[in-house]
């Protein structure tokens, strides 16, 4: 009797077990015959910032939503299907270069910076200047006559009148007369370059004669030689890990070209064109 009792009880766990078998066990959710796995939910909580049940729930919404399109036939639509396709195409192809990139961590970054040292160095000055404003106008006579009060300020100069005296009293630059026309440490390509390389030729101490940019005239003086600068690896990682980043997707697509192969149909732009 007892093992007649049993068989069914035997059956009827066999088949939960199995049941139970053909979900995985990630599975929070079924709406119709699609699964929201525990993925999904994760996915919308972080982009979101949605408690878990509520991201869970809006989920279910949603995919409401998108069984109803699929019976109304409305993925078949050209334009939702061309969206579709955008989606799926944009974010497998970055999955997949993430995938094929991985290695680009700092070790890599670290290698090409100790590569390429010498080249991501700069030279950097530490100048003071006079400055005579030109004006806002292409007025000629104005123009003549800042470029005369420059060449006043640079004789008084070579006279052997004290250069931070003048800059306090006769500079235009407000922003740095009150502490001798002192621009403090400038960096190749921060400045015009007219003004950069006329501050490259002068000797610690020493000052120029007026030098013309789109703003003014400027007399400088060295107050220090020219220093080359090679910026810390923390400066550089992140242009240093985008151009591996460039190099290396530029070779992948190269090697892409000859292993997956196009047809193109240029006519068929044209049909669109003209419907």
């Amino acid at each position: 009797m007892t093992p007649m009792r049993l068989a069914p009880l035997t059956f009827l766990l066999g088949l939960t077990l199995g049941q139970l078998a053909c979900t995985p066990s990630d599975v929070v959710a079924k709406v119709g015959g699609r699964r929201i796995h525990r993925a999904d939910v994760e996915l919308h909580r972080r982009t979101t910032g949605a408690p878990i049940d509520q991201s869970l729930e809006t989920l279910i919404s949603r995919e409401r939503l998108a069984q109803a399109a699929v019976d109304h036939d409305i993925a078949k639509k050209p334009d939702v299907a061309a969206r579709l396709a955008s989606a799926e195409r944009e974010i497998l192809a970055q999955a997949y270069l993430d995938s094929a990139l991985a290695d680009l961590n700092d070790a890599a970054v670290l290698k090409a910076y100790e590569e390429t040292k010498d080249t991501l160095t700069y030279r950097q000055l530490h100048l003071a200047h006079l400055f005579v404003a030109l004006p806002a106008t292409s007025d000629s006579e104005a123009t003549r006559r800042a470029e005369a009060k420059a060449n006043t300020l640079w004789s008084r100069l070579l006279g052997g009148e004290d250069f931070a005296a003048l800059a306090e009293h006769d500079s235009e630059d407000s922003a740095t007369a009150s502490r001798g026309g002192d621009l403090g440490l400038i960096k190749e390509g921060s400045v015009d370059p007219s003004l950069f390389d006329a501050g490259v030729a002068l000797q610690s101490g020493a000052v120029s004669k007026p030098v013309r940019t789109p703003f003014g005239f400027h007399i400088l003086k060295a107050l220090g030689p020219v220093e080359q600068i090679a910026p810390p690896f923390a400066d550089v990682r992140p242009q240093l890990l985008a151009r591996l980043r460039q190099q290396r997707e530029a070779a992948l697509l190269k090697q892409l070209e000859g292993e997956v192969s196009v047809t193109r149909r240029p006519e068929a732009l044209k049909e669109g064109d003209r419907k």
